[in-house]
């Protein structure tokens, strides 16, 4: 592996300097094209080694040099599109699907995209009040300024690179949906805002009820929506849709056979409520605060794994000092720590009963609690919420 790498890197470097990138880089993907078609099916390593070389191509080529080459590496794609793939080689075809969408569309940046406005630590001492009010004014205005549609022309290849990394998202390896998950974000970041919309809503329906117990659509989903969020591209008016999906995702917990899966699920949906306090300004969550502080106290102190009660907990306290709308905020982070929410008894018996002392708070514990935690298949879990609803009581 380190040799293909090595080798990989180098034909990167080679094939992108200026006195190659006529013939031998043409050469080579027709090279690549004609491999692949032969014995790609029977060579795995030659496969993969293929995928590694044109992903650093079009990692460390110039834009205007590679974008008449585009077409060959396409038609690479599309036939690898219908193949029993590895699951590196699935990343690394995610990766270059990415780089070729970038490739298409010009570097900029888009005059649409949310902008929070001041992230200065000196700034959010101010009183929150002024700084809502100062924010609110600058996105007014930016809104004003941008109601015209941007209308840049966008090849139709790009649908093709789109369509490429939403069947990413769904994918049955971890690293292939995080992979999808960031080139879904890089791409959307450079399209015009009608198109950009589309990308979000096409996200979104991933949630759709036919994949409703879809652990890997879920957590690529909940991944994709992360990367927009915290690069501005999932604007205020898809918020409210998107919040009640992450409340749903805090809870995502499906049974298989005498254990349930979803982990992985609960700890990217505090990814999204993390990107949420970077990236919004609190006059735009302050209707969303309730749900989202419920769901993450909930998991910061029931959840039955430790890195998504750790997630969760990190998340809290982002929104606490990032947004400052929180509820009793202050004096609950004090209390979910990393350590006080790393060990599962403390976790359940001391911190959850302190919460519980919150009337904000305290209906979302018990319920969740009855709902979900006293028929958990973990009879651990079970104890310990019975304990928890003895001492609530």
């Amino acid at each position: 592996a380190k040799t293909r790498d090595a080798a990989a890197y180098l034909l990167g470097k080679l094939l992108t300097r200026p006195d190659m990138e006529d013939g031998p880089l043409v050469s080579f993907l027709q090279w690549c094209r004609v491999r692949l078609e032969q014995e790609g099916m029977q060579n795995s390593l030659l496969a993969t080694g293929i995928h590694q070389a044109l992903a650093q191509i079009f990692r460390q080529g110039q834009r205007k040099s590679l974008l008449d080459k585009v077409p060959l590496v396409l038609d690479i794609l599309h036939y690898e599109s219908s193949q029993n793939k590895s699951s590196l080689q699935r990343h690394l075809v995610c990766k270059l699907s990415q780089r070729i969408g970038l490739t298409y569309l010009p570097p900029r940046v888009v005059t649409w995209r949310y902008n929070r406005g001041h992230r200065s630590l000196l700034e959010n001492l101010k009183g929150k009040q002024q700084l809502s009010k100062e924010a609110g004014e600058v996105n007014k205005a930016e809104k004003e300024d941008n109601d015209e549609e941007d209308d840049s022309y966008v090849p139709l290849e790009i649908e093709y690179v789109i369509d490429s990394l939403l069947k990413g998202l769904c994918d049955r390896d971890s690293v292939v949906r995080w992979s999808a998950a960031k080139g879904i974000g890089r791409v959307t970041a450079r399209l015009p805002k009608h198109l950009a919309d589309e990308v979000v809503g096409a996200v979104i329906e991933l949630f759709s009820t036919q994949n409703a117990i879809s652990v890997n659509s879920w957590h690529g989903g909940c991944l994709a929506l992360a990367e927009l969020a915290r690069r501005g591209l999932l604007l205020p008016h898809r918020l409210e849709a998107v919040v009640q999906l992450v409340v749903r995702a805090l809870k995502f917990d499906v049974r298989r056979g005498s254990a349930s899966v979803g982990a992985n699920v609960r700890d990217a949906a505090s990814f999204v409520c993390w990107a949420f306090a970077r990236a919004y300004d609190p006059s735009d969550m302050l209707p969303h605060v309730p749900e989202l502080a419920k769901g993450l106290l909930v998991q910061t102190v029931l959840d039955r794994e430790i890195n998504c009660r750790r997630a969760a907990s990190a998340a809290f306290q982002e929104n606490v000092g990032r947004q400052g709308n929180y509820p009793h905020g202050i004096d609950i982070v004090t209390r979910t720590d990393y350590f006080a929410v790393g060990n599962r008894s403390n976790s359940f018996l001391v911190v959850a009963p302190y919460i519980a002392l919150f009337e904000a708070y305290q209906e979302g514990i018990i319920d969740y609690a009855v709902e979900f935690q006293l028929r958990h298949w973990d009879k651990n879990i079970r104890l310990l919420s019975a304990s928890l609803l003895r001492s609530l009581g």
